[in-house]
This record gives structure tokens, C-alpha cells and sequence, in this order.
């Protein structure tokens, strides 16, 4: 008899193939399910499994509500703040993330908001758009050029080393910092600052690819944003919360940070948010793993994970 499961994600076809095969699985219209949808039909069916992303927020609170049946969680996302994978435990609940597979495409787009914040694409667009009415004089909308310029990465893991590797084919000096120094055979000629507030004294661009902050608090704050470099750019596609967004739009206001390049939000959705419409934001909807290759992929390890689970064997994301 097959496993229980139901997907409170809408997954690309080939993985829905997959799923049918491997899994008995509760009707949901194959479509996104919010958080009490997913709650209500948890409980009014006995399924053992549960796929997801960040539609389908289960804190604490949320968690306790989890019938008895539900035996692991499979985020199809390599973060995984909208779990509490604590109180997952403390029910006995394994919890999965998809890491490794989503590196490469989120490195291009992180590497795509830092060349559309340096170079003002996102003001072009936006005249061309509005009906480009006038010739631009030689400083108009003028950007800074990337090549060359000192990169400081903060979370040199799989996605920070992948951002690194396309910086140096633009001449870039790469420097960084995390929890301990890389090998020297890993780190090449990456130079490695201890502490936070000395990498952002020697950026001129910085980019986040680290998690999230304990109790999501703001990792760049007003003081930090101080300590950049006057007309530094700023790039995260990694947490939303690791960005004190009033700080930000304070520090773009002033011209300490010239420009940012952002993928994730303290919010999200936030239609009436000030900072996205600030002209010196290039902003995108938390797409940066948005290929049809990478969503499938994490869809598919998604289900290795919870086929793992079932066969008796520890998942390999397993998480707690």
C-alpha cells in the first residue's frame, strides 16, 4: 500500500507524474494551498506526508494542529523559516529541505539584480516603458560598471562560491566572510574578513547568501549600513529578514547604498511596500530559483526525500 501524501504545492508536470506513482494522494485541485487549507485537509483525511514551500506556513501554533498521521514534511525549497522544524520534532515529524539543486540559478539571478542595481536597468526599463520621450544626456541614468570591482560576499556556501565563480570571470576581487576561513585550495585568492562590519568596509558590492538571522532578526541594520562603502550596492536573494528594510530605504535616501538588487522581503507579498518603488530598487517576486529545470528538480528531490523516508532509510535533507 502506498504512502499518504498530500502536496500543498502546484509542481511542475513531470513531477505530479512521479508523485501519482509513488504516493496516494489526498485531492487538492493541484493547485497552491494556504495555510488553513492545508490544516483543514490534513485533518479531514490520514495522510502521513505533506509537500510544500513557503505558501504553507507551519509555526509552532500551526504545528500543534498537525493530526497524529502526518510523519514528515518535504519543503520543496532549500530554506526552511516557514517550518518550525523544533516543533516538528518535538512531534516526532521529520522535516526535508531541496539543497544543492537551486545553486546555479540562483547565482545567475543574484548575479543579474547586481548588474541591473549597478547599471540602473531597472530606471531604463521604466523610461522606455513610460514612452522614452528624450535622448539622455551623458551622465543621465548613468550607472557604475561591475567589472573590476572589489565583491564582498556574506555566506560563502554552495551559492555564495557559485556567485563567486561568475565574479571572476567579470575581473572581480572577491572578498568574504562567514563563520571560519575556506581552505585555501577552496578559497583561491578570496580574501576572508572575521568580522561582518570589516567586509563591508572593503565592498563595493555586497551580497547576501546566508541564513536567516535567529528570531529573524536584521543582520544589516543602520549601523551596519554605515560601515559600507559611500555608493556601495547591495544584492540579497538569499532572506528577506536579514535587511532592515527601513535602514535601507534611510541609507538609499542618503547615498550611502547607491543602489540594491532585491529578491526576498521582511513581507511577502507587500503591494504597498515604499521600498520597492524607490528608484534606485531593482526588485523581483522571490524568483530566483525560477527556472522550469530547477523547480522541477526540487520537486523531484522533494519526493526522494519523503520515498527515502518511507522505505525505512533516512532522508538525505533530512533537517531534524
Amino acid at each position: 500500500m502506498k504512502p499518504s501524501l498530500l502536496i500543498a504545492r502546484h509542481l511542475p508536470p513531470a513531477a505530479m507524474i512521479l508523485a501519482e506513482q509513488r504516493f496516494d494522494l489526498v485531492p487538492s485541485g493541484g493547485r497552491d494551498l494556504d495555510t488553513a487549507t492545508t490544516l483543514g485537509l490534513l485533518r479531514a483525511s490520514t495522510a502521513q506526508a505533506l509537500l510544500l514551500s513557503a505558501n504553507v506556513v507551519l509555526d509552532a501554533g500551526a504545528m500543534a494542529q498537525l493530526p497524529e498521521s502526518v510523519r514528515i514534511i518535504a519543503t520543496a525549497s532549500v530554506g526552511f523559516d516557514h517550518v518550525d522544524v523544533e516543533a516538528a520534532r518535538n512531534r516526532g515529524i521529520v522535516v526535508t529541505n531541496t539543497p544543492g539543486v537551486l545553486d546555479e540559478c540562483t547565482a545567475d539571478y543574484a548575479f543579474m539584480l547586481m548588474l541591473m542595481a549597478a547599471r540602473r536597468a531597472g530606471a531604463h526599463m521604466a523610461l522606455v516603458a513610460n514612452g522614452w520621450s528624450h535622448g539622455l544626456g551623458m551622465v543621465e541614468l548613468a550607472g557604475t560598471r561591475v567589472w573590476g570591482k572589489t565583491l564582498g560576499i556574506v555566506g560563502m556556501g554552495r551559492i555564495g562560491k557559485a556567485v563567486a565563480r561568475r565574479a571572476l570571470g567579470f575581473g572581480m576581487t572577491i572578498h568574504y566572510h562567514d563563520r571560519m576561513a575556506l581552505p585555501s585550495d577552496i578559497a583561491g585568492d578570496a580574501v576572508y574578513h572575521d568580522t561582518l562590519p570589516d567586509l563591508l568596509a572593503a565592498s563595493d558590492i555586497v551580497s547576501l547568501h546566508c541564513p536567516a538571522m535567529p528570531g529573524n532578526r536584521p543582520l544589516l541594520s543602520a549601523a551596519e549600513f554605515a560601515r559600507m562603502k559611500p555608493g556601495a550596492i547591495l544584492v540579497n536573494a538569499a532572506r528577506g529578514s536579514l535587511v532592515d528594510e527601513s535602514a535601507l530605504l534611510d541609507a538609499l535616501d542618503k547615498g550611502i547604498v547607491a543602489a540594491a538588487g532585491l529578491d526576498v522581503f521582511a513581507r511577502e507579498p507587500h503591494p504597498d511596500s515604499v521600498l520597492v518603488r524607490h528608484p534606485s530598487v531593482v526588485a523581483t517576486p522571490h524568483m530566483a530559483s525560477a527556472t522550469m529545470e530547477t523547480r522541477n528538480d526540487m520537486a523531484l528531490l522533494a519526493l526522494d526525500n519523503l520515498s527515502a523516508f518511507f522505505s525505512g532509510a533516512r532522508p538525505p535533507n533530512a533537517l531534524n
